[in-house]
């Protein structure tokens, strides 16, 4: 077994070795009329120019055409401290000045800068806007403040500026206004003539200066159930800095009168309404009261009062409403009309309050 396999690998090497030897022979073919060149010094022969290739003339010819040929220079010279963009020798710019910037090559930058221009224009006219409009609202409040400023100013409390108890007594009553005169009372609710003592109504109204020069005020009332409120009323001044220097004011509301007996059999609480009463008032400022009795030991006369003191000056106060169809206007708890209480012929009803002349 050992030996035949040792004839076949040898077998094997003897024909690899016949292959070899039978390798084709390259022969080199030498030319006759060439053949002195290898021997001597002669260089190769150029080949032939490529008709692509220009010649000079053509090369000169396109120059002359174009017009000055840029001039051949050799590339400039560049340090560290170059700065990037530089002019180049002789004066020729240097390709990167001649780039647009990078925000205007990027896509949009053309419309990015027509936005940005275009805020720009609306913050402009947007501060325009608002500085016209914060002018002119400056301008109107420093205008209504100047208007203002004069009512609220604060003067020195001088006479007859206070606040003070103005006590006056139920001279009269009239009920001309209405088919019943139960409809219509006057607090509180007896005269004068009737009980000197039961027919005192008092008043907590406050004065107040709203200008110096000449004096002007207004007046207002306290809170009080039993009388009318209004507030910062103007008092017109008469016969000023005269001994019958006096201070009037009126206003037109809507009286309320709780009936003294009852309007119907059901005997249900009633309210009737006397609408277009007008409240007056005139208080004079050097005439002395004399009601009550003891008015003239109170205050002197120009000293002012935060404490509602005693009014040592004559007044009177008069509540009038006129007849009329539906007058009054009489209604139970739920507004249901209790029946027709006005008069034909004109009449008025009033109330009367006074601290002067009560026993004439």
């Amino acid at each position: 077994m050992s030996l035949a396999g040792s004839n076949r690998r040898t077998q094997s090497m003897h024909s690899l070795r016949s292959e070899l030897r039978q390798m084709p022979v390259i022969e080199e073919t030498i030319d006759d009329n060439n053949s002195s060149s290898s021997d001597g010094d002669m260089p190769p022969a150029l080949p032939e120019k490529s008709p692509r290739r220009q010649s000079d003339v053509h090369r000169s010819l396109a120059v002359t055409l174009k017009g000055q040929a840029q001039p051949r220079y050799p590339p400039p010279a560049y340090s560290l401290n170059t700065p990037p963009g530089s002019v180049g020798k002789a004066g020729i710019p240097s390709p990167s000045t001649k780039r647009k910037p990078a925000w205007l090559i990027r896509r949009g930058g053309w419309w990015r800068l027509a936005l940005v221009a275009l805020a720009i224009l609306l913050c402009i006219l947007a501060l325009s806007l608002g500085l016209a409009l914060g002018l002119r609202s400056r301008n109107f409040v420093s205008g209504s403040s100047s208007a203002a400023s004069e009512s609220d100013k604060t003067y020195p409390l001088q006479f007859p500026a206070g606040s003070y108890a103005f006590t006056t007594a139920l001279a009269s009553i009239s009920t001309s206004c209405t088919s019943n005169p139960s409809t219509f009372r006057c607090f509180p609710f007896t005269t004068y003539n009737a009980s000197s003592s039961g027919a005192a109504a008092t008043y907590f109204w406050s004065i107040v200066q709203t200008a110096s020069a000449p004096a002007a005020y207004v007046i207002s009332a306290q809170s009080n159930p039993f009388v009318p409120q209004f507030r910062n009323l103007s008092l017109a001044i008469l016969d000023r800095d005269t001994d019958g220097e006096r201070l009037t004011f009126s206003f037109p509301m809507d009286l309320a009168i709780t009936p003294s007996t009852a309007l119907d059999s059901s005997n249900d609480a009633a309210t009737c309404w006397f609408n277009d009463t007008v409240m007056a008032a005139t208080i004079w400022t050097r005439k002395r009261a004399e009601f009550p009795v003891n008015i003239t030991t109170s205050v002197s006369a120009t000293s002012p009062s935060t404490d509602f003191e005693a009014w040592p000056f004559a007044m009177q106060v008069e509540q009038a409403a006129g007849a009329g169809s539906g007058v009054p206007n009489c209604v139970d708890s739920k507004g249901e009309s209790l029946g027709n209480f006005a008069v034909q012929e004109g009449g008025s009803c009033s109330c009367v309050y006074s601290n002067i002349d009560l026993d004439s």
